[in-house]
């Protein structure tokens, strides 16, 4: 028995260095696709699979706006009925305003109320402004930032895509307006796909040229077995299967499958792990416009260290399939290296039963030209890694040099991310598609690879090209950007509805604690007036008693004058509260004004904001077609008619609440008015009463003496005529000097009493004119200046706006009643100030302009003389 040990030391040392190679995988995938070229051409051409995709593009509604359309309706319903409640709850004020304007008239009275409108700039806001620019500097830095990476990602891919790969690429260039995504993250998106792409490349060509091994392999089979027929027509030879190899063969065909099972499963973690990390990256990637928050979201700390962790993950995973390839790889060759040993021969002779072990002399140069393979092989990897270190160098280098940047545009946009519930909804069902897609592409793959292997096997004619037509119906859904801007502006417009009621709320409310504090005014009032009339009872009740008194000092020939002191204070503490009150209505007039022009501001900024339009020139390579949809318009423009409306009813409820707080300051300074004459009253009734105590007190003094006098009258009679005589004299000069002094006391107090009566007769005249004559003059004050002015000039200068200026001169008004004494008798005629026409009430009613009623009711003080000189003037009508 001869045994050969050459055969089995030299396999084991080529599968030694070939378990060396393996490490320099990817630079032998290259070179073994150019051999399995090579060999494809030496076999011929493949017949060619010519697949032609037809996309179609149906056009369906988009469900978010549809959605955000029927949100809108619901909004715009639930405005309109707070509308209705409101305007019902105005009504009830305006009664009882009514009612309580009744109730309080007294006539017209002289003050003169001046309002100051100060325009005064909000500090809160103004630093608020201050930080919304600096936060829009710093996004448009960060923006300019990342579009310099993305360009230098760009010119990195276009120039490792020219020296490695010599395909063509179309470019179609589009001007389309862009709702851009986070650009970080599309870059991001962009690299894993293209390592999506190359993992599938590399997996077609690890399964293309397992295809092809196989083909060797049945080939090189069939060539074993005519050299093994050849050699049996020579000698007799008993050949026999290696049972070994067989079950070490069908290891490897096992393992084999193993592996390719593991790698399925690697590709399907692959994918899921790139589904997370395109789902996170479309969460980061909603843009959501909000104009009055001013709100700039960043992305989420969270998230992007979940996407580094998803990363790292995905790399480790590559990393396994990558090993996955290199042991699949080594086994591969161990196949192909005992293939190509080939079965063992025994040589055995039918007499001496010898078995012989040949070596084939084509294994040998099996074993030779890989030596050589593996030398050359060696040689290019080490010229592929020079290569590979002088584009990294090259990379780098492009990496470090700035890249030239010219701006055609600058459009000033805030990049809002936020995740959308219902986009992520949409993106789960373009998953699901995709997925389907990838099963609907892996069954055609494997058909393909079924329909080759036939092909292969009956050998049809390579010249014959076949065309396979697949016909797809792809349906794009996009959104129209136009639509969605008017509902983010319908919304924006909503929320601001929203809160302009919830401020007349407040505004309401508040009306409803100072018709509360009105009415427990008037209840005191009530109160005061009674206590009132009863002290002018009593006035009248001292005034009779102290004309008997005086009748009687006439009879006894003496006369007491009067002597009384009117004395005109104001309380302190109700002049405080009226002070305080009118502070706080001018502030609350301020505030108001303040909110009305930053709404008109924010109104004028969504109108320019509405109008600009971003043009932007984006290269793609898909086609876009966004159609509008004509019932979606038409239901726009009614919702923006019916917006309109509601803006007009919240700015008439608007203008009819300023009447309302002006006719309830008119009214509290009435009451204050009024509180101070009570006031007043009670302190005179007081003085009365007083003084009607010492003249009680005087009467009984007087009384007494005259007693005394009688007395002594009687005591001088009595005595003898020359003591009477004398007694006389003495009495009588006395009593002609206390008469002397009592004249002269009469004439002293007759002074003081016409001075008291011209006193009273001028505070009755003055107590006239002020009932006769209204006077009210507003004034605007200039924030920056400090100048009170006029509100024509602070319209011209833009300081108000027009409706401003209109209510604001509607509220100014100067009349007074001048009474005119000729041969006719009185006449009384209303003068305006404010124009210096006169109206006479004869004349207006013998014209009709008022009515013989109306004048009673002026003259009872049921109307004020503002209402009376309007129906005179004729502007009533």
């Amino acid at each position: 028995t001869v045994r050969s040990s050459a055969p089995g030391e030299e396999p084991w040392r080529i599968r030694k260095q070939l378990q060396e190679e393996i490490q320099r995988r990817d630079q032998l995938e290259r070179e073994i696709q150019s051999v399995q070229s090579d060999i494809y051409l030496l076999e011929g051409q493949k017949p060619q699979d010519t697949i032609v995709k037809k996309e179609l593009i149906k056009k369906v509604h988009d469900p978010l706006l549809d959605e955000e359309y029927h949100r809108v309706q619901q909004k715009l319903l639930e405005e309109s009925r707070t509308t209705r409640v409101l305007e019902s709850e105005l009504d009830t004020l305006r009664v009882k305003l009514r009612g309580i304007e009744t109730e309080m008239k007294e006539g017209a009275q002289q003050y003169t109320v001046k309002e100051v409108l100060r325009i005064e700039r909000d500090r809160a806001q103004e630093e608020e402004l201050r930080r919304l620019r600096e936060e829009l500097e710093e996004v448009k830095r960060l923006k300019m930032v990342r579009e310099n990476e993305i360009i230098q990602i760009q010119k990195q891919v276009t120039i490792l895509a020219e020296e490695k790969s010599r395909e063509q690429e179309i470019i179609r260039e589009e001007e389309v307006i862009k709702v851009q995504n986070d650009p970080q993250l599309e870059s991001e998106y962009r690299i894993l796909l293209e390592r999506k792409q190359k993992e599938i490349d590399s997996r077609k060509e690890l399964e293309d040229e397992l295809r092809f091994l196989q083909e060797r392999l049945r080939r090189l089979e069939k060539e074993k077995a005519m050299a093994e027929e050849k050699i049996s027509i020579k000698e007799v030879l008993k050949v026999e299967k290696d049972i070994a190899l067989e079950r070490e063969v069908e290891n490897l065909r096992r393992q084999y499958e193993d592996e390719k099972t593991k790698r399925s499963s690697l590709l399907r973690e692959k994918t899921d792990l790139q589904r997370k990390i395109t789902s996170l990256e479309e969460e980061k990637s909603k843009v959501i416009i909000q104009e009055k928050v001013r709100e700039i979201v960043r992305p989420d700390p969270k998230a992007e260290a979940e996407v580094a962790n998803l990363r790292l993950e995905l790399v480790e995973q590559q990393r396994r399939c990558r090993d996955s390839e290199l042991q699949l790889k080594t086994h591969q060759d161990e196949l192909i290296m005992l293939r190509n040993r080939g079965p063992q021969i025994e040589y055995k002779e039918i007499i001496k039963e010898v078995i012989k072990y040949k070596i084939d002399p084509e294994t040998e140069k099996e074993l030779e030209r890989l030596r050589n393979e593996i030398v050359d092989k060696t040689h290019q990897t080490e010229r592929f890694e020079m290569e590979i270190l002088q584009l990294k160098d090259e990379i780098q280098r492009w990496k470090d040099t700035k890249p030239q940047i010219q701006t055609k545009e600058v459009v000033n946009e805030i990049l809002q991310y936020r995740e959308d519930p219902k986009t992520r909804e949409e993106i789960e069902s373009l998953k699901r598609k995709l997925a389907e897609e990838q099963r609907r592409r892996l069954d055609l793959e494997n058909e393909r690879a079924t329909n080759e292997e036939k092909i292969r096997i009956k050998k049809i004619d390579l010249s014959q090209v076949r065309e396979k037509f697949v016909q797809q119906e792809v349906v794009k859904m996009e959104q129209d950007p136009v639509l969605k801007s008017e509902c983010d502006t319908f919304t924006q417009n909503i929320n601001n509805e929203q809160r302009q009621r919830e401020i007349l709320k407040e505004e309401l409310i508040r009306l409803q604690h100072q018709k509360a504090d009105l009415d427990i005014q008037l209840e005191e009032l009530e109160r005061e007036r009674r206590v009132r009339r009863e002290a002018e009872l009593e006035i009248q009740r001292l005034r009779v008693r102290l004309n008997e008194l005086e009748i009687r000092d006439k009879e006894n020939r003496e006369k007491v004058t009067v002597k009384q002191k009117v004395v005109l204070q104001q309380d302190p503490q109700q002049e405080k509260e009226h002070s305080i009150l009118r502070l706080q209505v001018e502030e609350e007039r301020h505030k108001r004004m303040l909110l009305e022009k930053e709404f008109n501001a924010l109104l004028q900024q969504q109108e320019i904001l509405e109008r600009t339009e971003v043009r932007e020139k984006v290269v793609r390579t898909e086609k876009i077609q966004v159609e509008r949809d004509p019932e979606a318009e038409m239901d726009i423009i009614r919702l923006k008619k019916s917006l309109e409306e509601e803006e007009k009813r919240r700015r008439e409820l608007d203008q009819e609440i300023i009447t309302i707080n002006s006719k309830l300051s008119e009214v509290e300074f009435t009451n204050t008015k009024s509180s101070k004459e009570l006031d007043y009253i009670r302190e005179e009734s007081n003085r009365l009463q007083q003084e009607n105590q010492r003249l009680q007190n005087e009467v009984r003094k007087l009384q007494a003496e005259i007693e005394i006098t009688t007395k002594e009258t009687r005591h001088i009679t009595e005595t003898s005529p020359v003591e009477n005589s004398r007694n006389l004299e003495i009495r009588l000069d006395s009593l002609q000097r206390e008469l002397s002094e009592l004249r002269r006391i009469r004439m002293e107090k007759d002074e003081e009493i016409e001075k008291l009566q011209k006193s009273l007769s001028a505070m009755r005249v003055k107590r006239e004119q002020r009932e006769s004559h209204l006077r009210r003059s507003i004034v605007v004050i200039d924030p920056d200046t400090g100048k009170e002015m006029r509100p024509e000039e602070a319209y011209k200068l833009g300081l108000i706006d027009w409706k401003m200026f209109v209510n604001l001169q509607s509220q100014e008004c100067d009349w007074e009643e001048i009474t005119v004494k000729g041969p006719n008798g009185e006449s009384s005629v209303l003068h305006d100030r404010k124009s210096g026409k006169k109206f006479s009430i004869e004349d207006a009613l013998r014209a009709g302009n008022i009515t013989n009623r109306q004048l009673q009711q002026y003259q009872n003080k049921e109307i004020s003389i503002q209402e009376f000189g309007v129906m005179l003037s004729g502007r009533g009508k």
